[in-house]
């Protein structure tokens, strides 16, 4: 795997990438970074570029504090990101807040879209009640700073996975801690959840069932994050006729790190197909 760096309006990217072809796009969620792909990038580049970004105010990429974090902003950012890397038409694959956030991208410029997978994510079909505990937890003083802690990081990325025995520590479990040092990072951590306007859902939902690429979902069952994920991936499959769903048993939130063999299968079995 390659690393490599791609500012766009003065924010500086951390970028993954690895292998050539067809580009395919890996965002991840909160609060992790192009690491929580380490295990499926390598497969994924045997057979197409798999482009693995840090978004902003996430990992090793800039975390300005006077950044909106709006989906305008993220929208601006991964088109830059793939002009300047020359990826379209691309495969898009979300995980979380990389669902919202890329799929507003991606219905912003369906045309740049080749395909598109859903990994454990919502566009709030219904506000899941764990999302809003969630974004309660981010404006109360004392929560929100407890939440961004690194016992509070380490305990949610614990809280999100479900087949492996043994919790995330050590220098396994460091990486997804160590991009938050400072109060200023953690703030920015804050700020890409807490800019997100609710308001811009349902024109995703509607982007969604416009757009006639190939569509997976793809999802693992035994989420205590998103326990909900269940039921609004299969009100997305049927409001989007192309989806093709299928799940992952026993696997948590975190199915990249959880149980990454199954994943690397279904998403190696899509985009095959999609390249027929």
């Amino acid at each position: 795997m390659q690393q490599r760096s791609v500012t766009v309006e003065n924010v500086t990217m951390h970028v993954v990438e690895a292998g050539e072809g067809e580009s395919v796009l890996l965002l991840h969620g909160w609060p992790t970074s192009s690491y929580l792909w380490r295990h499926i990038v390598p497969p994924l580049s045997q057979e197409f570029h798999a482009v693995a970004p840090d978004l902003p105010g996430f990992g090793q990429s800039d975390k300005p504090l006077d950044a909106s974090y709006s989906f305008r902003f993220y929208d601006r950012m991964l088109d830059g990101l793939v002009e300047q890397m020359g990826l379209s038409p691309v495969h898009l694959v979300v995980h979380d807040l990389g669902g919202p956030v890329g799929l507003y991208w991606a219905t912003q410029h369906p045309e740049k879209i080749r395909s598109l997978t859903l990994l454990n994510t919502t566009v709030m079909l219904e506000v899941p009640l764990a999302v809003k505990m969630f974004f309660i937890g981010l404006r109360l003083p004392g929560l929100r700073g407890l939440l961004t802690s690194r016992w509070g990081l380490k305990a949610a990325m614990n809280l999100g996975l479900s087949y492996r025995k043994e919790p995330l520590q050590g220098e396994e479990l460091e990486p997804y801690l160590s991009p938050f040092p400072t109060a200023d990072a953690r703030k920015a951590l804050l700020k890409t959840a807490m800019n997100l306007s609710l308001k811009a859902f349902p024109d995703i939902v509607a982007g969604l069932q416009a757009m006639t690429c190939p569509v997976r979902l793809l999802y693992a069952e035994k989420d205590r994050i998103l326990p909900a994920v269940d039921k609004e991936m299969r009100q997305l499959k049927a409001m989007i006729p192309q989806a093709e769903l299928s799940t992952i048993p026993g696997t948590g939130h975190f199915l990249q790190e959880d149980n990454p063999e199954p994943v690397v299968e279904g998403l190696l079995s899509f985009l095959r197909q999609v390249k027929g």
